[in-house]
């Protein structure tokens, strides 16, 4: 049985912890573009991830981050149904300074950054068996982004694309998958 000295010993040694601990403010920017700031407390929740399938967020702390090679061809995909190039260019420029993105092959595609109208997916190409987990990194989003803009525009303000490019994994770390990637409309 607990006894009331027992739990308020147990409080009063957590709030002096708590109190101990430095009262600097940090600042974190959340996938929604959004920045929330809190009292550094020694300890963190997890992250909202607004992505609805992608299993870890970018991590902004990492740095400038890529993760693929062989980069192939951009297919143009622009049509009228597109995502305007302003969201698209918007999202190169949320994750331009760092970060990078895990995920599993499997039966959908992964979507691993979102803004406005325009969205970055990816999943295993071709061969690739279900239940890989992959990296992708800011700088191979960035890359995706900016070949896509390098197309005509629809109307002057819409763009898409679609392509493959080879991403490391993390389950054989000497060893690349194959991916197609797209940027296509929310």
């Amino acid at each position: 049985m607990i006894t009331y000295k027992l739990i308020i010993s147990i409080l009063l040694f957590l709030s002096s912890t708590v109190l101990a601990l430095p009262t600097s403010t940090t600042t974190t920017t959340t996938n929604t573009n959004t920045t929330t700031t809190s009292p550094s407390s020694g300890f963190s929740l997890p992250r909202q991830i607004s992505y609805p399938t992608a299993f870890i967020g970018p991590r902004q702390e990492e740095g400038p981050q890529t993760f693929c090679k062989n980069y192939g061809p951009v297919v143009d995909q622009t049509s009228e149904h597109s995502p305007y190039s302003v969201d698209c260019k918007q999202i190169s420029i949320n994750v331009g300074a760092g970060g990078s993105w895990k995920w599993m092959t499997g039966p959908k595609q992964k979507i691993i950054a979102k803004y406005g109208t325009c969205l970055v997916g990816v999943e295993g190409g071709e061969g690739v068996l279900w239940g890989n987990w992959l990296r992708t990194g800011n700088e191979d989003v960035v890359w995706m982004i900016e070949e896509t803009l390098k197309l005509p525009f629809y109307n002057g303000e819409k763009v898409g694309s679609k392509g493959t490019m080879e991403c490391s994994t993390l389950t054989l770390p000497h060893r690349d998958f194959a991916i197609k990637w797209g940027v296509w409309h929310t």
